[in-house]
């Protein structure tokens, strides 16, 4: 899968653009994490005695993370839109109740 691909949907042909967008927004901060700890890695092998620079960079990156993690999360529970959760064409809470 790009980095441009839509990940929401993909597999039931079913979409939810803002579940989309969150879940690329998530993967973005990821890889923007995994790309500090990737340079702050080589420089630490390479022998770089300021390897730590990254440190406050890193602790950015991993907050931005978790609010694009938690902002999917609540999107994904508050809308029920979970893969599945639109079969029928309801929204159905994780106890099986229709939302409408």
């Amino acid at each position: 899968m790009s980095e441009n691909e839509p990940t929401s949907g993909w597999r039931t042909g079913r979409f939810c653009a803002e579940k989309a967008r969150l879940q690329d927004a998530f993967l973005h901060a990821m890889r923007e994490l995994m790309s500090l700890q990737t340079q702050q890695t080589q420089a630490l092998i390479d022998g770089d005695p300021d390897f730590s620079r990254f440190d406050g960079l890193i602790h950015l990156a991993g907050e931005q993370r978790d609010l694009a993690k938690y902002a999917l999360i609540s999107h994904i529970e508050t809308h029920a839109c979970w893969e599945g959760a639109e079969e029928h064409g309801t929204h159905q809470s994780r106890e099986g109740k229709a939302d409408g």
